[in-house]
């Protein structure tokens, strides 16, 4: 075998145990991202064990994606008993509510969408729009979330029609920092309903939301 032949075969063998790495790589780097984002629930009966378990007088910090630190971002706002709030108590009680990324229910009839309020609003416009429906209000940026928006003032190019993002909630759930569940509306309990919204979290921990949703027009495309 000739130097020349033999520098040939080696290459072919370093270059396909090369592929052979890199294949296993990205197979292992898919999975990962895949289970990052997998939907993850609310489990909402030990989110309320939690709650109604807690020291008394401790604040409650909610913890995103099983973070060992609470989250600062919006999407996870601080929740406070109002004991704690009037105390100021240095202890601390912290929850987990994992992702909180569930698509609940899409009604094409009434043209309403339920969800958790860990959706981001790229999930929440790919799964409107195989129904050829929309949100009243879409946020520009992608990794906002449907709580995230509804804690803040979701305020885009479309509110000069629409108004804030938080003007298409038709209902909404949330925990109170006394474990109880409350679901309310214009009509119910409407004093949460409107005090949630832009509160940035400190009157509840939201679990659900419903949404009113347009006709997604010809033209419309999502970039």
């Amino acid at each position: 075998m000739s130097i020349g032949s033999a520098a040939y075969e080696l290459y072919l063998t370093i270059t396909w145990f090369a592929c052979a790495y890199i294949s296993w790589i990205c197979e292992h780097v898919l999975e990962i991202i895949k289970r990052q984002h997998q939907k993850e629930s609310v489990n909402v009966e030990d989110v309320i064990q939690l709650i109604r378990e807690r020291p008394t007088g401790s604040r409650i910090r909610i913890l995103r994606n099983e973070r060992k630190s609470p989250s600062n971002s919006i999407r996870r706002p601080p929740l406070f008993s109002p004991k704690s709030a009037v105390t100021n108590s240095e202890s601390t009680h912290f929850i987990s509510v994992g992702r909180a990324n569930k698509i609940l229910a899409i009604d094409t009839s009434s043209k309403t969408v339920i969800c958790e309020p860990g959706v981001t609003m790229e999930e929440l416009v790919d799964a409107l729009l195989p129904y050829n429906l929309v949100p009243v209000v879409v946020p520009e940026f992608k990794a906002l979330t449907v709580g995230g928006v509804l804690a803040g003032a979701g305020l885009e190019s479309s509110s000069f029609r629409y108004g804030q993002f938080g003007d298409s909630l038709l209902e909404a759930t949330y925990i109170l920092s006394d474990g109880q569940i409350i679901t309310c509306s214009p009509t119910k309990h409407s004093d949460l309903f409107y005090g949630a919204l832009g509160a940035c979290g400190t009157f509840a921990l939201m679990i659900s939301a419903t949404l009113s949703l347009l006709d997604a027009q010809s033209d419309c495309f999502v970039q």
